[in-house]
């Protein structure tokens, strides 16, 4: 019955030059660009009723103030927008709830970084229209958490010296995620009770696991791979139990993949260990020297 969009006004955005050298007589062409310091677009949250064609405009907008609007998402009873909003710092974060009818917000709850920086991608997964499940590093570490919108009520579901990568799918009684819990180079897929009890891990073999599970929370399908074979899919039941194994990794990448040594290994940094991975042609002789590629990506959210 109701749509929600984005509108982006980018007059104020500085124009930048990028030349096209693909053709004989290059071209340039301009598009707006905003380096460090420009002024940003500035955004607006609308929501159209596909009846009668009305927009309404939500009280929560970005670029004025240097400010950003990084994600939205519907409550699940279709009546009102989460709002995710993050200063030009992007140390300070606000969770904003829309009425689509009037386009009143007022803020649920806010997280400020005074030492780093505050995720922009975060959005809420919804237990109820009034519970959701939430992710952050608060106590240093990526846990969940789940915030009673009504009463204002915060509760920490997940604990310990590792982190959350992804809530998958949550329930009235179970919040499903992938988390490097057991190791830093293995991405278990897990399930905890909302009250934080009942924590159990539901794959079996340590590699990556990236998870699809169905709108009804019933099953999942469990892609997994390591660092010596590609990517096979299975069906499980929501409790982890197997049920068909779909696709089988390709017998020649296996074939390959056994003339590669890899090795993990760990190297030393102030006060920890940082994870790596080394790996060795079929042609490597330990006597002579090889030439070493080293690949790091170094964004803030890699891993």
């Amino acid at each position: 019955q109701h749509i929600s969009f984005f509108q982006l006004d980018v007059t104020p955005v500085p124009e930048f030059p990028i030349v096209d050298f693909s053709n004989f007589q290059n071209s340039v062409e301009m598009i707006r660009y905003s380096k460090a310091g420009d002024a940003n677009a500035n955004v607006k949250i609308g929501v159209v009723d596909t009846q009668t064609k009305k927009t309404v405009w939500m009280n929560c907008f970005a670029g004025a103030d240097s400010s950003y609007i990084s994600r939205t998402s519907w409550f699940p009873g279709g009546d009102k927008l989460a709002i995710t909003w993050l200063n030009r710092q992007q140390n300070h974060l606000k969770l904003h709830i829309a009425d689509i009818h009037s386009g009143a917000t007022k803020v649920v709850f806010e997280e400020k970084s005074i030492t780093g920086w505050v995720e922009p991608k975060r959005k809420p997964t919804f237990i109820t229209d009034h519970s959701l499940v939430w992710l952050s590093e608060e106590d240093g570490y990526n846990h969940i958490y789940v915030h009673n919108t009504e009463k204002n009520i915060k509760e920490q579901v997940t604990r310990g010296t590792w982190d959350v990568n992804k809530i998958i799918h949550a329930d009235k009684e179970y919040i499903y995620f992938a988390a490097y819990k057991e190791s830093p180079i293995n991405l278990d897929f897990n399930r905890i009770g909302v009250d934080g009890s009942d924590l159990r891990k539901l794959s079996q073999n340590n590699g990556g696991h990236s998870i699809q599970m169905s709108p009804d929370g019933r099953y999942y399908l469990d892609t997994y791979s390591t660092f010596r074979s590609p990517a096979s899919v299975s069906l499980h039941h929501a409790d982890g139990k197997h049920i068909a194994q779909l696709t089988q990794p390709p017998q020649k990448a296996l074939e390959i993949m056994k003339d590669i040594d890899i090795e993990s290994i760990e190297i030393p940094l102030a006060g920890r260990t940082l994870a790596a991975i080394m790996m060795k042609s079929a042609t490597f002789d330990s006597t002579k020297p090889h030439p070493l590629l080293i690949y790091c990506y170094g964004g803030p959210g890699s891993h």
